[in-house]
């Protein structure tokens, strides 16, 4: 499983990892009171929905970047 991750602002951490069926899921970083955006985890169909879904979320411009976990080879 692919997976690329960011960080807002805010310092929040999201993800997209991409499943065997070939979708995107986008989700976030757990705290106290649960999910850190109320909207997540959703799925997209490519990788690029799934970025410009988490920009329209948090309302900013993000910058994506490997995990340290990602397998390399991409998307089944």
């Amino acid at each position: 499983m692919s997976r690329i991750e960011t960080k807002t602002s805010s310092g929040y951490a999201l993800w997209i990892e991409c499943d065997a069926q070939g979708f995107h899921r986008l989700d976030c970083e757990w705290h106290s009171r649960g999910k850190r955006f109320i909207e997540l985890p959703r799925f997209y169909r490519t990788e690029r929905g799934a970025k410009q879904g988490a920009a329209l979320i948090t309302g900013e411009r993000l910058t994506w970047g490997l995990s340290a976990e990602a397998k390399p080879g991409g998307c089944a």
